[in-house]
């Protein structure tokens, strides 16, 4: 991290100074010096944690720092035999677990702690001296009250003038800013950043906010000139209303539409005939809340692209707007109203603005507001209702804006409550509920929130003395007391599906209140527990802000899924989902760091790889996004980097790996944490080149390992989890914590917050089921590899360059046409000879063999799609028997796969005895032709005997001057393109995903040049092997909907791969999931695959996904048979591919096949009902093999 390399060299430890004694606690808590108990006896110390004396003597719960008192009755202890011994540590560890689970229990039920919980009876458990607690309560107690030293960082410039603070909730805008010196400057074009207006406008823009010396009337005139038109006018305030008022909304719609927007146009109208004498004007300042509401609704206008000039046209209208009256020496309300907006357009527009302007506009409206009253109740001057309500609304939503920009960035806001009476609007979007009870609206719920809990979090914990601990939990307490109202929550409404973007977007930003303002709370003693304990945070006495703030950004990163889900251009355009975004992926990437032994890593690292694709996706909308995401791809490699290492065993489970202080150490920990640092711009700017380069292999390192959806659930299958009777140590402050939250929720679909949800196998298999396997495939379905896209444009209107279907009167839906000849054109239709027309663009047709309507259209969209000229074939054998004719191989390179393909070439030998077949890995030599069938049929790998490398292959063929063929069948778009990898023909059996209903029989043939293609097109012809109309027009339609299905098969056929590989390494005598172990005797699938010696690794030639079809092994051939049988949403039949889930025991079809093997091809169904039926099935095969 590059701090101030002046300063002195600081500890880990940031807290204030500590005393002797306590700092002795610390190394032993690290393990570094012999626990208390043992240097007391004088014996030998392991310094483990508890260490093996204590455990022996059956005193764990004291160790390291506590040790047992002298004087009568402690003899008795110490001197008892060793059964004594076992019985009390026995007991006292038994005490412990009910006493934790009590008051868990409790915390469900009610807010008051349960009267077995009083200290009294707590020191029970503590051995024979009834009544007293051992000294590392009392220390411990101390250490909790402590407030530690974060006072935020302190950014210093080149030359030592510039300067800029963040606070301690800050954390993550001093990471950002690290991330925008990582990340290369960006060169924008001096002629496209200046907005379309007039040398004259731009200079009254510059002059805000101090206004300009100039004619008001004329330069009124000149702004008015530039309204749109009144249709385009209404649109913008509409979107405006739509999709961005959800935020802030400032001004509510009548008063746009009734005050501003038609008086507006009324003057305008007026000033262009002439009639304007006598008609009252609009204030220049009103004007300016015009044009800011056009240039927020042209920023999230989803028909042009991200911060259009037009948005920046309106904002420089509004400023100009602005300094033709003073604003400090004639506001209004509109004054206030449009520098609230303005605050919001600096938040989302780009790379001009920062955060930092956002929160300087926001506390100048603040003291305009001031000037005006807004902060006394107007109703106290007697004022119009309506006016009251709006001043009232006004002042809530600015004071609502700048509590959000303060806390962000850590600094103080320009109100305080204390000097503010002004009352809650009233609340009119309130209902009742059919028992007439009273619904509170949505703005009555947010205020309600700032006033009562915002507010109050900013007082206690910005104030120049730091706040102690218990401060924090106060707070904690507070927010969750705080719920959000069932009726609010879109995530329980029965409707959610039927949400404008308004409404869902309101309901979501409701929804993250209290998870994000926890966050603010509990960031800096979330770090301040992993800087003192990163073997096991949950010893630290700040164990509460860590379990807090770990599953605050859990929740935060759940709910970024569900907006990027529903409306994913409009959450690229809004800065507050990339800051929450990026503080939770902060979180669960610094517990896999430091902490890869913890429960919480195997989830943590799943819900990192979410987050930075999600940044990935959005980094080409925003530099801001572009910034995190470069952090969070350094941090993301460092993150597979230690966790692969602890999973392989090189990393001790009792240490974490030693990590680069400037790179992914302490420092960036403290940063986010808003400890004190001093970070100077002159030292980033020394090392960009090197650490943009680090980025970038951060970016493809991580881009190959941590994004795929398999290679995360690995950790959960082979995690260790702990006994369900053995809890690991954890801190009291902990359990008392647990003990005071508010009772919860009983709904089955959320795991209660509780201590045990981190220590039993319920934890991992509630998040691999309900969250990962959930929401991962929801979103690998929405977001797909940039290197493996498939754009469903291109399935759509692929086909529109054929000429034959332009002009008006085509139809939209192809028909069927069952004709195999068509007229000829008379010789007065001067139409071009046949012999001439361009068959991959017929004009004409004339015959079905050659060319026809739809399997034209279908040949297009695959051309599209795979990158090629692409033909297509009666069946897929056709297409191999065509390949074959047309190359004319002398050898042909072949390995096992598809047993129909080996039949073709058997069949084409016979007219070609001399063909040789050999082995791919054989020398070859000019003429051969390598046939490559990868994924492979029937198992789903990318490596068999060696690595089905398509590039190594086609190296290797070229040095030859041979071709390279691929079966890509099993690995159809977006999955796989060998065209990227040195294929030179590329072939699909069109009946399987290509189709993807089971109900056509289709080949296709893709080559990379026309004239190739021309060959493959006469060969075809006079082989007759062209598919028929009907086939053809199944193809197009089915075509259009290939990006839906295949990016859903493959997410859900790699986690059901996943979960079955957890059963095949299941040891035999234990069971998973009610499935014996060694039911299952193998799993097939490319995911479970890895890099293999030669440096091939299947992710890296599937940047799509992995296939949608694996094959399995039982325990027997009677069980294989039985399976396919036994199953309920699996279709018993051969093929692949369809919408159908398949499942066949393959020696059926195969009888080369191992016959204890079972394909599996995977469906569009519900990834949890194919689990479960898979599951019941081999439950039951289970029986029958335990009654056989």
């Amino acid at each position: 991290m590059p701090v101030d390399s002046s300063q002195p060299s600081q500890s880990r430890r940031t807290s204030r100074k500590l005393t002797e004694g306590d700092e002795i606690d610390l190394r032993r808590a690290r393990g570094e010096i012999s626990c208390a108990e043992c240097r007391r006896l004088k014996l030998k110390c392991d310094k483990k944690l508890p260490c093996s004396s204590c455990v022996r003597r059956g005193c764990p719960s004291i160790c390291p720092n506590g040790s047992l008192s002298t004087g009568q009755g402690t003899r008795f202890v110490l001197a008892d035999t060793a059964q004594l011994h076992a019985k009390i540590a026995e007991m006292g560890q038994r005490i412990r677990q009910l006493e934790d689970a009590l008051a868990i229990f409790q915390s469900g039920v009610s807010n008051e702690p349960h009267p077995l919980l009083r200290d009294d009876f707590l020191a029970i458990k503590f051995g024979p001296e009834k009544g007293q607690i051992p000294e590392r309560d009392s220390n411990t107690s101390k250490r909790v009250i402590e407030s530690i030293d974060a006072i935020g960082t302190m950014t210093i410039g080149d030359h030592g003038n510039e300067g800029k603070y963040f606070g301690p909730s800050a954390g993550s805008e001093a990471l950002f800013l690290v991330g925008a010196e990582y990340d290369a400057p960006e060169e924008e074009d001096a002629t496209n950043s200046q907005p379309e207006v007039s040398p004259e406008i731009i200079q009254l823009s510059t002059s805000f906010p101090f206004g300009a010396d100039i004619n008001p009337d004329a330069a009124l005139d000149v702004l008015y000139s530039y309204l749109p038109e009144r249709p385009r006018a209404w649109a913008l305030c509409e979107t405006y209303l739509e999709q961005a008022a959800w935020t802030f909304t400032p001004i509510k719609r009548d008063e746009i539409i009734n005050d501003i927007l038609a008086p507006t146009y009324r003057t305008f109208k007026a000033k262009q005939t002439g009639e304007a004498t006598g008609l009252s004007s609009v204030s220049p300042h009103k004007l300016a809340v015009l044009y800011l509401i056009f240039a927020l609704g042209t920023l999230v206008d989803l028909t042009l692209p991200p911060y259009s000039k037009d948005a920046e046209k309106y904002y420089h209208l509004s400023r100009a707007c602005l300094s033709l009256r003073s604003i400090f020496d004639s506001p209004e309300v509109a004054t206030v109203q449009t520098i609230i907006l303005m605050a919001s357009y600096h938040g989302m527009a780009g790379k001009r603005y920062t955060m930092d302007s956002a929160w300087a506009i926001t506390s100048l409206g603040a003291k305009v507001a001031q000037s005006l009253g807004l902060h006394r109740d107007s109703a106290r001057w007697n004022m119009d209702p309506k006016v009251v309500q709006r001043r009232r609304s006004l002042f809530w939503e600015m004071t609502s804006m700048e509590l959000f920009y303060s806390l962000a960035l850590g600094r103080p806001p320009s109100i305080r409550l204390s000097y503010a009476d002004c009352e809650l609007p009233e609340d009119e979007e309130a209902t009742l509920d059919e028992n007439g009870n009273t619904l509170i609206g949505y703005y009555r719920w947010k205020y309600e929130f700032v006033k009562e809990i915002f507010s109050t979090v900013i007082e206690q914990s910005l104030t120049a003395e730091a706040p102690q601990y218990r401060t924090i939990l106060e707070l904690d307490r507070k927010v969750r007391e705080k719920k959000l109202p069932p009726h609010l929550n879109v995530f329980m409404s029965p409707e959610e599906e039927h949400f404008t973007p308004s409404l869902y977007m309101r309901g979501c930003i409701l929804g993250q209140f209290r998870a994000i303002t926890l966050l603010y709370i509990h960031r800096s003693w979330f770090a301040q527990a992993m800087l003192d304990h990163p073997v096991n945070p949950l010893r630290s006495p700040y164990a509460p802000s860590f379990l807090a703030a770990y599953r605050c950004a859990s929740g935060v990163i759940k709910i970024s899924l569900n907006h990027f889900d529903r409306f994913p251009e409009l959450c690229c355009r809004w800065w507050g989902i990339w800051t929450h975004l990026f503080s939770a992926a902060i979180i669960v990437g610094s517990i896999i760091t430091r902490s890869p032994s913890s429960n919480m890593a195997p989830t943590a690292f799943i819900e990192l790889g979410l987050a930075c694709d999600l940044f990935e996706k959005g980094a080409t909308y925003s530099r801001r996004v572009r910034s995190g995401s470069t952090i969070l791809q350094k941090l993301r490699q460092k993150a597979f980097q230690v966790y692969s290492q602890f999973r392989s065993g090189n990393l001790p489970s009792q240490s974490t790996i030693p990590l680069n202080r400037h790179e992914h150490g302490d420092d960036e920990l403290a940063l986010f944490g808003g400890q004190t640092r001093i970070l100077v711009t002159r030292l980033l700017s020394a090392n960009k080149k090197k650490r943009q380069t680090m980025a970038s292999s951060a970016s493809n390192s991580s881009g190959s390992t941590v994004s795929s959806p398999v290679t995360e659930p690995e950790s959960l299958r082979s995690s260790s989890t702990p006994a369900d009777g053995n809890l690991p140590e954890v801190h009291p402050s902990l359990v008392e914590y647990l003990s005071t939250l508010p009772p919860t929720s009983s709904n089955p679909t959320s795991p209660p917050l509780c201590l045990f949800c981190f220590t039993s196998e319920l934890f991992i298999r509630f998040y691999l089921v309900s969250y990962v396997q959930d929401q991962y495939i929801a979103h690998r379905q929405m977001t797909t590899n940039s290197e493996g896209k498939l754009s469903g444009t291109d399935l759509v209107h692929g086909d529109s360059s054929v000429p034959y279907f332009r002009g008006a009167g085509g139809p939209v839906a192809p028909s069927i046409s069952v004709s195999t000849t068509f007229r000829n054109p008379a010789p007065s239709d001067d139409a071009t000879p046949y012999s001439q027309v361009d068959l991959r663009n017929p004009e004409r047709h004339m015959y079905s063999r050659y060319t026809q309507d739809v399997s034209s259209r279908a040949e297009h969209v695959l051309s599209k799609v795979l990158n090629g000229y692409a033909l297509t074939y009666a069946s897929g054998l056709n297409a191999v028997y065509a390949a074959l004719i047309h190359y004319q191989p002398k050898r042909i390179a072949l390995r096992e796969g598809y047993h129909g393909c080996q039949s073709s070439i058997a069949i084409y030998k016979r007219s070609r005895p001399e063909v040789e077949v050999i082995d791919i890995d054989a020398e070859f030599k000019p003429g051969d032709l390598c046939w490559i069938e990868t994924p492979v049929n029937p198992y789903g790998v990318s490596r068999q005997v060696n690595a089905l490398d398509i590039q190594y292959y086609a190296d290797k063929i070229h040095q030859v001057g041979g071709i390279l063929a691929v079966d890509s069948t099993f690995g159809p778009p977006p999955l796989q393109d060998p065209f990227k990898f040195g294929a030179d023909c590329i072939m699909h059996s069109g009946t399987k995903y290509f189709g993807g209903h089971s109900d056509i029989l289709c080949g296709v043939l893709v080559v990379k040049t026309n004239e190739e293609w021309k060959k493959l097109h006469h060969d075809r012809t006079f082989l007759g092997c062209a598919m028929g109309s009907l086939e053809a027009w199944l193809l197009l339609r089915s075509l259009k909907t290939l990006h839906l299905r295949v990016p859903r098969q493959s997410a859900t056929a790699t986690a059901l791969a996943k979960w079955l590989d957890s059963v095949w390494k299941t040891p035999e005598g234990q069971t998973f999931e009610g499935i014996p172990g060694g039911l299952v005797t193998r799993v097939y699938h490319s995911s479970l695959q890895e890099t293999d010696a030669r440096g091939f690794n299947p992710q890296n030639q599937m940047l799509g996904g992995f296939n949608a079809t694996f094959g399995i092994e039982l325990q027997s051939i009677e069980l294989s048979s039985r399976l396919p049988h036994l199953l309920e949403y699996f279709v018993p039949a051969t093929s692949l591919g369809g919408v159908e889930s398949l499942v066949e025991h393959r020696v059926g079809s195969d009888p080369g096949a191992d016959p204890r093997l079972v394909r599996l091809s995977v469906g569009v169904e519900e990834f949890e009902d194919l689990q479960a039926d898979l599951r019941q099935a081999l439950q039951k095969l289970s029986k029958l093999e335990a009654t056989a």
